[in-house]
C-alpha cells in the first residue's frame, strides 16, 4: 500500500515537472527499443518512466528497469548474469515498446525527501513515513536457504523469493520438507541431512558420535540395500550375530555333527558391501575343550558355505590354531591345544583374519561323547564380525 502511494504521489508531481518529459528529452541514459534480461524484482502498473526509476532507487538491489512506454509498466530488474547487464551493454530483443535504464545512469536527486540517500536491506525498499523520517518495507527473502549439504547443481537460485513462497531445496540425500519465506523476510526452519556414512570410519569423518548407542549407515550409498544399524568401535564397523555367547558342545562324538549356525544382526549382502568397503576385517574364535579336539572334527563355514580348517589367522596354515602357527602348543607335536586330547581343561583361541572367507556363518564340531567315564565336552565362542 505504501509503494502505491507513493507512486500516486510522484505521478501527479511528474504533470508539471520536466522530468515526466517525451522520451525524446532523455539522453544516454535510456536505451530505446531494448529489453536487458535479468530477474524482475517486483512490476508496478500504470506508471510511467520517471517514477519507475525513482521506485527502482528505493530498492538497493534494484539495478536497472525495463519500460513499457505502451503499457506502463515497470519491472524492476537484478541481474542474473552481470555480464549481460552490468557492463552497459544492453542485450537486444525484439521489444520495440521497451526502453531499458541502468539506476546508475540517473541522479538520486529524482528521489525526494529521507529516502534519498537510504541503506534498506536488499529484501526491502525505503518509504517516506513522513517528511523526516524513513522505514524499510519487507517485501521477500533474498537468495534462499543457507544450510550445508545442499545439491548446488540442481537448484536454480532466485535473487529474491516473494513472502509466502516456499521452496523446496535439493538436497543431497533428504530434507526437513520446505522452507518458505516468512514475513519478516527471512526463510522458515530448514535442514538438509547429510547422507548416512557408508561405515564406521566415514561416521567419524563425518563427526557422527560413536560408541554404545548404535548408528545407522548406508553401506552402498543410496544403492538398493537398505540402511541398517550398527555399532562402532572407533573406526571399526562391528556386526554381532546370534551366538556370540559362550556355547556348550556335548553329546557330539562323530566329526562335524554339532552343528551352530550364525545368524547376523544385517544381511550377507550387507556384509559383502562392508567388507568391500574395509581394508581389513577379523572374527574371533575360541574352543574351550576338555577331551575334545578340534583338528580333524571342527570345522567353521565361510561366507561361501565351504569349510574352513584353520582356527586362526587367514588360512595359510591349513589345519591349525594360533599356538600351531607360533609353535607354543602346551605339548609338541600338535597343531592346536585340543588335540592333546588328555581330559584336562585346554583352549585354542585367536582372530581369523581371511577378509574373502569372513564372516562366519556356522561352527561344526565333534569328539564331545561319553568315554572311558570321561564326559568330553566343550564351549565355542565367536565373536562379532571387525571390519575397518
Amino acid at each position: 500500500m505504501a509503494l502505491r502511494v507513493l507512486i500516486l504521489f510522484v505521478s501527479a508531481v511528474c504533470a508539471t515537472n520536466k522530468m515526466c518529459a517525451k522520451l525524446d528529452t532523455f539522453g544516454p541514459e535510456i536505451s530505446r527499443n531494448t529489453y536487458r534480461p535479468g530477474e524482475v524484482i517486483s512490476t508496478v502498473d500504470n506508471t510511467e518512466l520517471v517514477t519507475c526509476m525513482q521506485t527502482c532507487l528505493q530498492f538497493n538491489l534494484c539495478t536497472f528497469i525495463n519500460f513499457n512506454t505502451q503499457l506502463g509498466v515497470c519491472y524492476l530488474m537484478t541481474p542474473k548474469d552481470n555480464s549481460t547487464t552490468l557492463g552497459g551493454t544492453p542485450a537486444s530483443a525484439d521489444s520495440r515498446d521497451v526502453v531499458s535504464s541502468m539506476a546508475s545512469s540517473w541522479s538520486r536527486d529524482i528521489i525526494h525527501g529521507p529516502c534519498l540517500n537510504h541503506d534498506c536491506p536488499n529484501n526491502s525498499y525505503c518509504i517516506d513515513k513522513d517528511k523526516d523520517t524513513r522505514e524499510c518495507q519487507v517485501i521477500g527473502c533474498v537468495g534462499s536457504s543457507l544450510v550445508p549439504y545442499i545439491d548446488n547443481s540442481r537448484f536454480e537460485a532466485k535473487t529474491m523469493w516473494k513472502i509466502d513462497d516456499a521452496i523446496i531445496l535439493p538436497c543431497l540425500y533428504d530434507s526437513s520438507g520446505p522452507t518458505s519465506c516468512t514475513a519478516d523476510g527471512s526463510w522458515s526452519e530448514f535442514e538438509c541431512h547429510q547422507a548416512p556414512p557408508t561405515d564406521c570410519s566415514d561416521a567419524i569423518n563425518k563427526n557422527y558420535t560413536v560408541g554404545a548407542v548404535p548408528i545407522t549407515i548406508d553401506v552402498d550409498g543410496g544403492g538398493p540395500l537398505d540402511k541398517i544399524e550398527v555399532l562402532c568401535d572407533g573406526m571399526v564397523t562391528v556386526v554381532y550375530h546370534n551366538a556370540t555367547a559362550k556355547t556348550l558342545v556335548d553329546g557330539f562324538n562323530s566329526p562335524y555333527s554339532f552343528k551352530l549356525h550364525l545368524q547376523y544382526t544385517v544381511s550377507l549382502d550387507h556384509i559383502r558391501v562392508i567388507k568391500q568397503n574395509s581394508n581389513n576385517c577379523e572374527q574371533f574364535l575360541r574352543y574351550d575343550c576338555f577331551g575334545s579336539r578340534l583338528i580333524g572334527y571342527a570345522a567353521w563355514r565361510t561366507i561361501h558355505q565351504q569349510r574352513a580348517y584353520y582356527f586362526a589367522g587367514n588360512g595359510t596354515d591349513s589345519e591349525s590354531c594360533a599356538c600351531g602357527i607360533g609353535d607354543s602348543c602346551d605339548k609338541t607335536g600338535v597343531k592346536c591345544n585340543c588335540n592333546i586330547n588328555d581330559n584336562v581343561w585346554r583352549d585354542d583361541s585367536d582372530f581369523i583374519t581371511n577378509i574373502t572367507a569372513l564372516p562366519i556363518t556356522a561352527f561344526e564340531a565333534g569328539d564331545t561323547g561319553f568315554v572311558d567315564y570321561y564326559d568330553e565336552r566343550a564351549f565355542v565362542s565367536i565373536g562379532p564380525l571387525r571390519c575397518q
